[in-house]
């Protein structure tokens, strides 16, 4: 891990704390994207999920944009529940572990 990685960890956690209204949050990784994204699971009840997306790698508006064209279709998305746009960090709804991949199956 670099300095770079630590500072950004750091601010990941304290945004996270600020928008949790909770000075104990915990983060672990719930999964990485393809791009430079990444996503992290509060330790709370309901837990939430915090998307971190540098701002020098990748801008969080289009992914922004494209939650907000399958929201207006019909389709359940994660709600967004605090952002910060300029540090590239959003906290999610957490809709859960499990992918649609995992839940399908033949009966369904």
């Amino acid at each position: 891990m670099t300095a770079n990685d630590d500072a950004r960890a750091d601010a990941r956690l304290a945004w996270a704390r600020a928008a949790l209204d909770d000075a104990t949050a915990r983060l672990e990784r719930a999964s990485t994207d393809a791009g430079f994204r990444s996503y992290w699971r509060s330790d709370g009840t309901p837990s939430r999920i915090v998307m971190d997306s540098p701002p020098a790698r990748e801008d969080v508006r289009p992914w922004l944009r494209i939650r907000d064209l399958f929201e207006s279709g019909g389709v359940r998305v994660p709600r967004v529940l605090a952002r910060d746009v300029d540090a590239g960090f959003l906290l999610l709804e957490d809709l859960g572990a499990d992918t649609f991949l995992q839940a399908l199956d033949d009966h369904n």
